[in-house]
């Protein structure tokens, strides 16, 4: 019994000093369109318009792997409790992680576009995977030096 008092107390203490901090949190995401309504759009003849027009603003618009436009439309109704543990670092700063994808957990539809803009993919699912299915991924860096060596040892040291 003692044992519980005293872990409720240090449960306490770091609640009340700020370092432990318990919160709720509610996310309603309405832009999940019926199914229905998706399977109206013809693949190679609807257009982005007539999509925008139908289902109103997507909740993201990015660069697909050809460069061509892509759109999600999803929903989410979600309600979690949450936890964060704040450390102090020195006198003056502390060190905290807070880190939250609510696309990863959202469901609906994917519609990818072709370059003159006419449906290409219709996709549903959970919007995070089919992001990272379908995202233009970006260039590896070239490092400058490499470069630099490599062209001083191509022209050689000629006498």
């Amino acid at each position: 019994m003692i044992r519980v008092v005293m872990l409720f107390a240090v449960v306490c203490a770091c609640i009340l000093s700020g370092c432990v901090q318990v919160g709720y949190e509610r996310v309603l995401i309405e832009k999940h369109p019926d199914a229905d309504r998706v399977t109206t759009f013809v693949v190679g003849e609807t257009g982005l318009g007539d999509v925008l027009t139908a289902l109103g603003a997507p909740l993201e618009v990015f660069e697909g792997a050809n460069g061509a436009p892509a759109i999600t439309y999803g929903g989410l109704r979600s309600a979690e409790w949450g936890v964060s543990v704040s450390v102090p670092v020195t006198d003056y700063g502390s060190a905290s992680l807070s880190y939250a994808d609510i696309l990863a957990r959202t469901h609906g539809f994917m519609l990818i576009f072709d370059t003159d803009e006419r449906l290409a993919i219709v996709r549903e699912g959970n919007l995070g995977d089919l992001r990272q299915e379908f995202v233009r991924r970006r260039p590896a860096s070239i490092d400058d030096d490499a470069q630099d060596d490599a062209s001083d040892d191509a022209e050689g040291d000629a006498p």
